[in-house]
């Protein structure tokens, strides 16, 4: 459903899930289920494609989806903090990299 809605949003080149999600997903973490998705988007997208595509995310899953944006430079040189502590935890790709 993620990548369904986030799948034409022009300048995405790489669309991943982190935060408790992920690693819940990815059973690195136990628990109960999260209450919000967290949603990077990598590359050059407007933020107005990347918002509509998490509210209709949203409506879908009935929970918060927070997404956030960082150009391909920005994640290739991982010296932002959020890059930082997504690529130092669990991480699910629901859109691969062009």
């Amino acid at each position: 459903m993620v990548a369904e809605e986030f799948r034409g949003i022009p300048g995405a080149t790489w669309v991943l899930i982190f935060g408790s999600w992920a690693a819940r997903f990815l059973q690195q973490e136990t628990g109960p289920p999260p209450h919000d998705l967290d949603v990077l988007v990598v590359g050059d997208a407007q933020r107005r494609d990347v918002s509509d595509a998490a509210d209709r995310v949203q409506q879908r899953l009935n929970m918060p989806v927070n997404p956030a944006i960082r150009p391909d430079v920005v994640w290739q040189q991982s010296d932002d903090p959020l890059v930082q502590q997504i690529r130092s935890g669990p991480y699910v790709t629901v859109r691969e990299p062009r």
